[in-house]
């Protein structure tokens, strides 16, 4: 005998709530192994200053993915600060060339020094804002921006894939890029390690990065190298040279060039 059984809206509203508490259970259990392998999550709540000097291998976006060879790419080096809450400035230099620009951000605008000519600009308000939301991403990695849409319950997670070689949990955010649009950032964490592995961005092209070789800096798992890539051809790797985290800053740094 075949027993039809009526789903009231309630009823279905009740499962589907209780279905989102599970997804979300799930979600916040895998971000909380992650912060944990990453240092703790009261270590990365903590975080209030770090320096990062780091190699460079470079090439313009504008040059095509497929023309690109050896002699597209330019090594150098970078010099970067943050200080807690939105202070900011990276120093980017290029072997044969020396000083090529200069970034300090702050709550209310980012400004780019040019060395060789010596001028000032201040950036329209949408470079300042990706500069505020992305500037850990290139330096220490991903997870602030973890704790940060952790906090906010602002992170989908979307379950378990193969990504770039590896069995990972993937998450996904929205966030906005340089130009203003709206662009899918996508996180991707080891299943084994419970540390991030990559990340994909969906505007205004299809980038990934992958981040390698953890390291354990003044209490925190840092990722020391990562790479970029554009269409599946290498856009820029960084490697860090030397890195101290929660240590003293000269204030100096944020105010001149």
């Amino acid at each position: 005998m075949i027993k039809i059984i009526l789903i009231t809206p309630f009823i279905f509203a009740t499962f589907l709530v209780a279905a989102q508490d599970l997804v979300k259970l799930e979600r916040d259990s895998i971000l909380l192994l992650h912060f944990g392998k990453a240092g703790g999550l009261h270590q990365w709540k903590q975080l209030k200053s770090y320096y990062i000097k780091r190699s460079s291998l470079t090439t313009s976006p504008l040059n095509p993915s497929h023309e690109r060879s050896l002699d597209s790419y330019s090594t150098g080096y970078t010099n970067i600060y943050f200080q807690d809450p939105d202070q900011y400035r990276d120093e980017l230099y290029k072997d044969g060339r020396g000083a090529i620009h200069t970034f300090i951000t702050n709550r209310d605008e980012s400004k780019l020094f040019r060395h060789n000519i010596e001028r000032e600009t201040i950036l329209p308000s949408i470079y300042h804002e990706s500069i505020l939301y992305s500037h850990h991403i290139h330096s220490i990695g991903v997870t602030p921006i973890l704790l940060s849409a952790y906090e906010k319950d602002s992170l989908e997670y979307e379950g378990i894939v193969d990504a770039y070689g590896k069995i990972c949990y993937m998450f996904f955010s929205t966030v906005k890029n340089p130009v203003g649009n709206n662009s899918r950032l996508v996180v991707y964490i080891d299943v084994i390690t419970n540390l991030v592995h990559a990340t994909t961005t969906t505007s205004p092209k299809v980038r990934h990065k992958l981040y390698t070789d953890y390291r354990d800096v003044d209490g925190f798992m840092v990722p020391h190298t990562n790479t970029s890539y554009d269409n599946g051809t290498l856009l820029e790797e960084y490697k860090i040279l030397e890195a101290r985290i929660n240590q003293p800053i000269d204030n100096l740094l944020f105010e001149v060039w």
